[in-house]
Parts: structure tokens; sequence; C-alpha cells
């Protein structure tokens, strides 16, 4: 399972993803993100980890960092109803990840693919993105296609994007 900073990073070159890495101080918020990467190109985007009331269906969602998301609605949308935030327990066993550390490249982690990756419909007007490498301490900023190839080259399926509904 990849965890840290430089075991993600060792995979993204070896896959020839051209990325630059920013170092910080931990940040577990968008307005912690906002006061330390603001200076950091690419679009900056929040990550969340929900599941279903049963526990039967899991999703990693990566939306615009601005975006209020209507959990109600997606839910509907997603045809399981009522979402909430996964644990921080399943976060770790699933996505080998701690909490406020949440990021797409994580989802390579769920060899089970009992998770589902999706992407707001909204980043695909999006260049650039930037993204914490497993860890809260550092961001990196990446051509938006060239995640999507990692991604897609260990998931050996294409991420989805969908308009996520937010909040009026």
């Amino acid at each position: 399972m990849i965890s840290n900073k430089e075991q993600i990073l060792a995979l993204l070159h070896s896959n020839r993803c051209a990325y630059h890495l920013y170092e910080h101080p931990p940040v577990f918020t968008v307005i912690e993100a906002s006061q330390h990467c603001a200076h950091i190109p690419g679009a900056h985007v929040k990550n969340l980890f929900l599941r279903n009331k049963k526990k039967t269906a899991y999703w990693l969602i990566t939306v615009p960092e601005d975006k209020q998301v209507d959990l109600l609605l997606l839910g509907d949308r997603l045809g399981f109803g009522r979402l909430s935030f996964s644990s921080s327990a399943d976060l770790t066993a699933m996505l080998g990840i701690q909490p406020g550390s949440v990021t797409p490249l994580a989802i390579i982690n769920d060899q089970a693919k009992r998770i589902k990756l999706i992407f707001d419909r909204d980043l695909l007007n999006e260049q650039d993105i930037s993204i914490h490498p497993m860890e809260n301490k550092a961001t990196i900023s990446l051509k938006l296609q060239d995640l999507l190839q990692f991604l897609e080259g260990y998931r050996h399926e294409k991420v989805e994007f969908m308009e996520i509904p937010g909040k009026e």
C-alpha cells in the first residue's frame, strides 16, 4: 500500500508524470490550504470520501475547493439515497491515508475496487490541478491529463466526470 509522499512521487516519476512539489505546514481545511497554498498553480480541489448508509458503496469525490457539495442531491443522483462521510478508520484501511490527506492519488490503494472515483465536471475546464501527494504537508501541481492517465493506468478504467450538485 502506498502511504507516503516519497512512494507516490516515485510512482509518478516512473510513470513520466511531470509535477511540481510544494512543501508547506500541514493543512486540514480549505481555509488553511488557502493560507499556505494560494501561490501554487492549478485548480485547487477538495476530496470527499463518502459512503452510503449501509456501508456497501463508497466514493472518492474530487471537486473545486470552493464548491459546497449537496450530499442529499448527490446521493439521489448516484442512486444510493443519503450519503455520509466515511470514518477515519475506513479511510486508513481502504485508501492508506490519514484524515486531512485525502487525494485522488490514494485510489490506487483500492485494489478491491470498492471505491468509485468521480471528478466534478467543472474540473474538465482545467489544465493543471493541485493535490496532496498522500500527505497534507505538501501539494503537487500537475497536468490534469497526466493525473487522469496515471489513475486510469492503475485502475484500468476511465475516471468518471459528472456534475456534482452544489448547495444553492
